[in-house]
């Protein structure tokens, strides 16, 4: 018996020093141990206010979806978004690409001037599909529908790319999709990137922030009231107010070092009431945003189905000549609506991500005159839910 109790504390000392010879080993065992370990026990974080996302949660698992690999690819990205410390993780990784050299991360390219850009290599085929679906609604409708097509930061201020950088030529797509829209005897183009391009040495786009800045938004707004045939409001009439600290989605990304914050500018313009969702407001922005991370989400209550905003600017007594517009639009038109508002009587906004509804119903139901379609150029791309113009 001793001798057997000898011979094995003999071998557990040999395994001992053969696992000593590899520390290296020994200590990431033990690391991938206690992290497993933390994340088997700690609750699953919901939202992330450092990403500005709602992160995956454990999913549910089921014979089907693991016979169709869904809950295998389901539970491979809640490990990865409810890694322990991975916020660390991510800003070490951040850190490390740009000591190295390199100028992009998790698909967010830093430009000049501190500019973060989306990294846009090719077009979705929704882009045609969408197309087509306006072009099918204006046939329908045979009213003059306006669409304008907002150009992301990466196409204007593509001088400030680093040199070779391989995204698309967004500026040839939006002319030849203006030329496509121009052909339908219905359709009316409003060239926002040619006012854009004017002006592409202002601070027209944020530089941590997908979006165009209020004055960016400002000039867009000015071009929408050229094509409509209207008199646009003088900005230097308006009371400007500002909020710092902004950083914004591609800074949620990208992560990494240096990045100076931006500050939003936005004007205190009253109206008479403002409907979101059947949910009245009395004002056209949300300050409680103002204090978290989505800043930019103040603008309209952020993205909502629909939105009813009645300016009370113009005193008109006969309701039948109360000017009304209807506007399908993404979060671009956000910082664009509130100046509209000294030219229309009543604002329909309609977002059809989230819309359910019958947009003809709408249109006839409350006598609109006017129809506006405001996309960014990356979300005409890529939205799926142009289906709900019918």
């Amino acid at each position: 018996m001793k001798g057997m109790c000898s011979k094995s504390i003999w071998k557990m000392e040999i395994t001992m020093r053969k696992i000593l010879k590899y520390p290296f080993i020994v200590i990431v065992v033990m690391i991938v141990g206690v992290l497993s370990s933390i994340q088997l026990t700690k609750e699953s974080t919901k939202f992330s206010d450092w990403e500005n996302r709602y992160l995956e949660q454990k999913p549910k698992f089921t014979m089907e979806s693991y016979l169709d690999s869904s809950f295998g690819k389901a539970y491979e990205t809640y490990v990865n978004e409810q890694f322990p410390m991975r916020k660390q993780w991510i800003q070490v990784k951040a850190v490390t690409e740009q000591i190295l050299g390199k100028v992009e991360n998790n698909d967010i390219i830093k430009g000049q001037d501190g500019y973060l850009f989306s990294k846009q290599l090719f077009v979705s085929e929704q882009l045609e599909k969408n197309i087509r679906k306006i072009e099918q609604f204006a046939n329908r409708s045979q009213r003059k529908i306006y669409v304008g097509v907002i150009p992301n930061s990466y196409s204007i201020l593509r001088e400030k790319l680093p040199k070779g950088t391989p995204n698309i030529n967004q500026d040839s797509y939006i002319r030849n999709l203006n030329k496509s829209f121009g052909e339908n005897k219905f359709i009316h183009v409003v060239p926002i990137q040619e006012i854009l391009a004017v002006h592409k040495e202002e601070p027209i786009y944020y530089r941590t922030d997908h979006h165009w800045t209020t004055l960016g938004a400002f000039y867009g707004y000015q071009q929408v009231c050229e094509e409509m045939n209207i008199n646009s409001i003088d900005e230097s009439q308006l009371e400007s107010c500002e909020i710092n600290d902004f950083y914004g989605t591609l800074d949620a990304k990208y992560k990494g070092i240096d990045v100076k914050p931006d500050k939003i500018i936005y004007y205190q313009i009253p109206i008479q009431s403002m409907s979101v969702n059947g949910r009245l407001k009395d004002s056209l922005y949300d300050m409680k945003k103002a204090k978290t991370r989505d800043k930019y989400g103040m603008f309209l209550y952020g993205n909502n189905g629909l939105t009813i905003i009645r300016s009370g600017y113009r005193k008109v007594e006969n309701k039948k000549n109360k000017k009304k517009l209807l506007i399908a639009k993404d979060s671009f038109s956000n910082s664009l609506i509130p100046f509209l508002t000294f030219q229309f009587d009543e604002i329909y906004v309609v977002d059809l991500r989230y819309f359910l509804g019958s947009i003809s119903s709408l249109l006839k139901e409350n006598e609109i005159d006017s129809i506006l379609f405001l996309y960014n150029f990356d979300t005409l791309s890529t939205d799926n839910h142009f289906y709900r113009l019918k």
